[in-house]
């Protein structure tokens, strides 16, 4: 957390999806259509 809060580490996140989208991510993890990370956030009630 230092790194992070020293400005010493960034994390590059690319999308953010709904966890009851993670399915359809994981497909097109598998296809190589996924780039850089995903943070994954629980879906709307």
């Amino acid at each position: 957390m230092a790194l992070i809060v020293g400005g010493e580490l960034r994390v590059a996140v690319t999308e953010r999806a709904a966890l009851t989208e993670l399915p359809a991510l994981h497909s097109r993890a598998a296809e190589g259509a996924v780039h850089g990370k995903v943070v994954v956030v629980p879906s709307a009630a």
